[in-house]
């Protein structure tokens, strides 16, 4: 409005001619309707606002407020060891690793005899059977290997597996760890 104030003063006086003075009335005419858009467009905006967040109809939001900047207060080091111990893929498979281990151990002790003993007391009517005792002892010797040596190669090579599987989730769960924190530092530099 007041460049087109002054457009009019200087054409009262002489100094500008009718044409900036028209040209200033209608830039003050495009900016005022313009203007108008602009609040249609908030009031419409704010409706909206009003009803995605389920509040009664005719409710005021309010001006927005600047966002408060949330700075990353752990370090590096201390993300890493909170993602390792508490990403639950992570800890499933350290479930899976000590499992193979203990079907590769259990695989191992398939090459060793199995030993039985057995201890029982007889109770018979028969008064010469009567609190009689028995001791039983067995063994089963394997003889041949050949079913226990492919068992522990495959128990052996489901835990190389799992600890390989392990060890690259690992590495990415600290990629993205690095990562991250690298994307958080620099926004907060941008910020500052």
């Amino acid at each position: 409005r007041r460049f087109a104030k002054v457009a009019e003063s200087k054409y009262s006086v002489g100094k500008a001619n009718q044409t900036d003075v028209l040209r200033a009335q209608i830039e003050l005419s495009k900016m005022i309707n313009m203007l108008v858009t602009l609040n249609q467009e908030k009031e419409t905006a704010q409706a909206m606002l009003v009803m995605l967040m389920n509040l009664p109809a005719g409710q005021t939001i309010g001006a927005p407020q600047e966002p408060e900047i949330a700075r990353l207060r752990l370090s590096l080091s201390k993300l890493e060891t909170a993602a390792l111990e508490n990403r639950p893929e992570l800890v499933r498979m350290k479930h899976h690793i000590h499992h193979t281990s203990l079907m590769a151990r259990s695989a191992r002790l398939d090459f060793l005899p199995d030993i039985m003993a057995q201890f029982r007391t007889r109770s018979s009517v028969n008064s010469d059977m009567d609190n009689s005792q028995d001791i039983m002892l067995g063994i089963t010797l394997p003889l041949w290997f050949a079913r226990q040596k492919a068992m522990v190669r495959i128990a052996q090579a489901q835990k190389e597996m799992s600890e390989s599987e392990y060890e690259s989730l690992k590495n990415r769960t600290l990629f993205s760890i690095k990562d991250l924190t690298v994307k958080v530092q620099s926004a907060e530099r941008l910020v500052d």
